[in-house]
């Protein structure tokens, strides 16, 4: 497995420093807090403390959605659908946050956004989401209490390239209106 490893090109958990300056290379402007919350869930993956680093990229990733909703927010045009954004944000619903970020990004796709900015964007913000909603909760809640060592591994992995999606998608969003 370790050979298998080193022949990737992908960010490895195993390799804390590699896996930060690859994150860092893909998000050169990345959020400090969301940076911290991944140095984090590597020091404690490596130490087999799978629930305190399936609770850090949960948060994580739980950042990066409010940064994208934030986004949305200045790029939305809409007086109606701003209320829905920030109904959104202040709720902290993961569901009603999907929805609105689903519904917008729609819109924005139709209205003009490049595909190579969207490209994969649903199934990014579909890692993201697993990693709140299955990793996060299951370390949380003590009728669970279940994270696999795989299962976070999985979503270590991905999330270096659902972040910068995340952060293509704000850019596009910060420089242009739907």
């Amino acid at each position: 497995m370790g050979q298998q490893w080193l022949s990737n090109h992908e960010p490895l958990p195993e390799d804390r420093d590699g896996y930060v300056r690859a994150l860092t290379e893909y998000v050169p402007n990345i959020d400090p807090i969301v940076l911290q919350y991944v140095r984090e869930a590597l020091v404690t993956f490596d130490r087999d403390a799978l629930f305190a680093s399936a609770v850090m990229i949960g948060a994580a990733s739980e950042k990066t959605l409010y940064m994208l909703l934030d986004g949305l927010h200045v790029a939305v045009q809409d007086a109606v659908e701003k209320k829905k954004i920030e109904k959104a944000i202040s709720e902290r619903s993961l569901p009603k946050m999907y929805r609105v970020i689903d519904e917008n990004l729609a819109r924005a796709k139709r209205t003009g956004m490049p595909y190579t900015v969207h490209e994969e964007a649903d199934r990014h913000l579909l890692s993201l989401q697993d990693s709140i909603r299955v990793q996060r909760n299951h370390a949380v809640h003590p009728q669970i209490g279940q994270v696999t060592r795989e299962s976070l591994r999985l979503s270590l992995t991905a999330f270096p390239f659902a972040c910068k999606k995340v952060y293509d998608l704000i850019g596009w969003l910060k420089a242009n209106a739907i």
